[in-house]
């Protein structure tokens, strides 16, 4: 049993950096940018577009994008908000995961429970 958790256990760092250069590659691959807005309401010139490219490392090859946000995320840093601009992501996920947490207890009881009935 314990060979059998290890061998999943292994298996789990390769499947999620697949899972997450399929995402990324994905996430390029779709139409649209941060760097550029289809609101004509906050057009953004060519001038102001590629300073937010060089700020975000947008301007780099594929390859070391991906690297770079394998590397920050392994360290839990991702960042700035592209929405709100001042505040950390990982700030934004600590101060939701409570209720996250309270929801994902919520649903594993009513599987549970509605398992065992069914």
């Amino acid at each position: 049993m314990a060979r059998y958790a290890a061998f999943r256990l292994a298996w789990m760092v390769p499947t999620l950096l697949a899972i997450s250069l399929v995402t990324f590659l994905f996430m390029h691959a779709t139409p649209g940018s941060p760097i550029q807005p289809d609101s004509a309401n906050n057009p953004l010139t060519p001038a102001q577009q590629q300073v937010l490219a060089r700020q975000w490392g947008l301007d780099k090859p594929l390859y070391q994008q991906y690297f770079t946000f394998i590397s920050r995320a392994v360290r839990l840093d991702f960042g700035n908000s592209y929405v709100y601009k001042t505040r950390a992501v990982t700030e934004i996920l600590a101060a939701n995961m409570k209720v996250s947490f309270e929801l994902g207890i919520v649903a594993l009881a009513l599987a549970v429970f509605g398992g065992l009935a069914l």
